[in-house]
């Protein structure tokens, strides 16, 4: 008995040194791996984050991209007549919006239907600037369209594009 008792004496604080040790141990590699998870999502985080800034600006970009009179510095609209420059014109803006197409993953649904929506107008304002007699017009008569309805409206369909970009962006 005398024994047992020695080897119950000996064996508990080994016991207890080795349970202390064992948890301290766990804890401390659980705070680890906690730390490491963190230091990921962080990391995702500003990578998910520096693409939705891309996004911005590539929507920006395209909405300056696509204003018409950019798009008539572009384009080689000598010996063009204006329906050939308003098809175009309207050619170009479909590509890129082609082009940004995958920079609706990184903006709200609500921008993206409002960067569509300004396309859609921006194209259907050249189609209607060229509606006309146009086939015989010089493609300065289209420029000169578009700004009379530039200057008759105030803005174009981007510029509210460009608003609602900008204060999307600003609200991150």
């Amino acid at each position: 008995m005398q024994t047992f008792l020695q080897i119950l004496q000996s064996t508990v604080p080994a016991l207890i040194v080795f349970l202390t040790v064992y948890f301290m141990f766990k804890k401390f590699t659980d705070s680890q791996v906690n730390m490491k998870m963190l230091e990921m999502r962080a990391k995702r985080s500003d990578e998910s984050n520096s693409l939705k800034y891309q996004a911005y600006e590539r929507l920006l970009l395209f909405c300056e991209r696509i204003n018409p009179y950019h798009l008539s510095m572009r384009l080689d609209v000598q010996d063009m007549s204006a329906k050939q420059l308003a098809k175009s014109m309207v050619i170009a803006i479909q590509q890129e919006y082609e082009h940004n197409l995958s920079q609706q993953l990184y903006v709200s649904d609500t921008l993206w239907q409002i960067v569509n929506q300004a396309k859609m107008q921006t194209a259907q304002l050249i189609l209607k600037a060229a509606d006309t007699d146009s086939e015989h017009l010089p493609s300065s008569a289209l420029i000169q369209t578009i700004e009379k309805y530039y200057e008759a409206v105030g803005y174009l369909p981007l510029d509210k594009a460009k608003s609602a970009i900008k204060n999307e962006f600003n609200s991150i």
